[in-house]
């Protein structure tokens, strides 16, 4: 994600007095109408937001786990459905074949 982020000069930070800030830069349909590769940002992204709570999923699942389940469960229900919203929102823009069959996957 760095990389495509980085390729394509859309990196969520600025420099202010000599420091690194954080700035958080979304995707917008103006710049997806632009290059392709800025939807592939928004799919990278539903897709890690679906890994991770699988992995929240798994751990909540663990009978010796030390966390308390229910709460993990909650934070991956909150994944799936950041990650449903991202891919049905992207599920308007003109996609190729292969990255409609992902979104497909994540709605």
């Amino acid at each position: 994600m760095h990389r495509l982020r980085k390729s394509l000069a859309f990196t969520q930070h600025e420099v202010v007095k000599k420091k690194s800030v954080y700035l958080r830069k979304d995707v917008t349909d103006e710049l997806a109408a632009q290059d392709p590769r800025y939807l592939m940002i928004s799919i990278f992204k539903a897709e890690s937001d679906w890994a991770y709570g699988m992995h929240l999923k798994q751990l909540s699942v663990k009978k010796n786990s030390k966390l308390n389940t229910n709460r993990q469960r909650v934070h991956s229900l909150k994944r799936f459905k950041r990650a449903s919203m991202t891919a049905k929102a992207l599920q308007a823009a003109n996609l190729d074949v292969i990255s409609s069959f992902e979104l497909e996957a994540y709605s």
